[in-house]
């Protein structure tokens, strides 16, 4: 994972925030960047293998995007492809190439808007199934791709209806013989209420549909949600909701709590957040999961061309149903990465990072988990290109 890799949401809003002053004249704007780095990884597979937890590799990755953004007074579109390429001269095993594309739509209305996005990724189990299934010790292909659209209404000032639905699969052409293709399906009704400046209120719903094309049951799930938003300070918020879900398949049925707690916080120079959550999701042996996760990170400007960053997260999972041949009863990953940045010209940052994890996988068949480990350090050279209005 290079330097200066960056979410591809904030990338589009800045795009967006560029192109606001000829929304009007509804111009296109093209971004591009990219970004280069070489790596050095101690057990990048983290195998718990005693063979294989000592051995280093040696890499390159290359990364290039492009942020494409359309905007009108009503219409928005955006679009970022992004391709990634690692090579490794002392070990071909881990050469690989990853694909993806992004897409979202949003019209806005006077008392109804529509949002609609798609996206498709193709890369590898090293990328798919950390802290997941935990099958990361092979590098084969892994495929997926998502749509999802839906109206919100504003009722009043205050109150807001939304719906949507969405649908997901994935692929795993190698054909591993503990991964499974699957597809997900959910759907999403939810009520938002402003009480007042700092509180906001919202109840919401969800149904999903696990269709397995492996050993695992096809899967149903539900869940009901209140969720509220305290604003603090300008400065400052707190979240935090509680669910119950449901879940049903040919293995039985059972009960759940759903959480999520979140805070941040902004300081002159820096933005400190925290997030903890519980949540059901499938996984790549076409299971319905449970996960705990848990994220802190904090970001820090020491000067106008120098910041850094530093973060830790934690997660859990396990199946929600027992399934006795493919049960996989827990994936724990724990993840620690520092980065430290220099914009040494208007369009060009040097990116030096480091990171360690621990993935710990076990079963009802092993006393002990089987626990790998593995870290990285990273030097990184990223450019970003200058906005390119048509």
């Amino acid at each position: 994972m290079s330097c200066a890799t960056r979410p591809l949401l904030p990338l589009a809003a800045v795009t967006a925030g560029l192109a606001s002053g000829s929304a009007l004249a509804a111009e296109w704007t093209f971004t591009p960047w990219s970004d280069f780095s070489t790596q050095t990884q101690q057990n990048p597979g983290l195998s718990s293998d005693e063979n294989h937890k000592n051995d280093v590799s040696n890499g390159f990755a290359g990364t290039a995007g492009l942020g494409v953004v359309r905007k009108t007074e009503h219409l928005s579109l955006n679009l970022a492809p992004v391709i990634r390429a690692y090579r490794y001269a002392d070990n071909a095993s881990l050469d690989r190439d990853e694909e993806q594309l992004n897409f979202s739509f949003d019209w806005l209305g006077e008392k109804i808007s529509w949002r609609a996005g798609a996206n498709a990724a193709r890369d590898t189990t090293l990328t798919s199934e950390l802290g997941t299934t935990g099958l990361t010790q092979g590098n084969q292909r892994h495929e997926t791709w998502s749509v999802s659209a839906g109206p919100s209404w504003s009722l009043t000032e205050r109150w807001q209806l939304a719906s949507n639905v969405g649908t997901s699969a994935n692929r795993y052409p190698d054909e591993h013989d503990s991964l499974s293709n699957y597809s997900y399906s959910t759907a999403l009704l939810s009520t938002t209420y402003v009480l007042n400046e700092k509180v906001v209120v919202s109840l919401y719903g969800t149904a999903g549909r696990l269709d397995s094309e492996g050993n695992g049951a096809n899967t149903d799930d539900r869940s009901a949600n209140v969720e509220v938003r305290y604003t603090l300070s300008p400065l400052s918020s707190v979240g935090a909701s509680i669910g119950r879900s449901w879940v049903t398949s040919d293995a039985g049925r059972t009960q759940g709590l759903l959480y999520s707690v979140n805070a941040s916080r902004v300081f002159e120079k820096g933005l400190l957040a925290f997030s903890m959550s519980r949540r059901q999701s499938p996984s790549g042996r076409a299971l319905l999961t449970e996960a705990d996760e848990a994220r802190l990170s904090f970001v820090t400007q020491f000067t106008e061309r120098l910041s850094a960053t530093v973060g830790a997260s934690y997660s859990k999972r396990r199946n929600v149903l027992q399934v006795f041949d493919v049960d996989l009863e827990r994936v724990r990953y724990t993840r620690a990465d520092v980065s430290l940045s220099w914009r040494m010209a208007p369009n060009w940052s040097l990116g030096f990072g480091g990171s360690y994890a621990i993935q710990q996988v076990g079963s009802a068949f092993l006393n002990d988990d089987l626990t790998g480990r593995g870290s990285e350090v990273r030097l990184g050279l990223s450019w970003n290109g200058d906005p390119y209005v048509r």
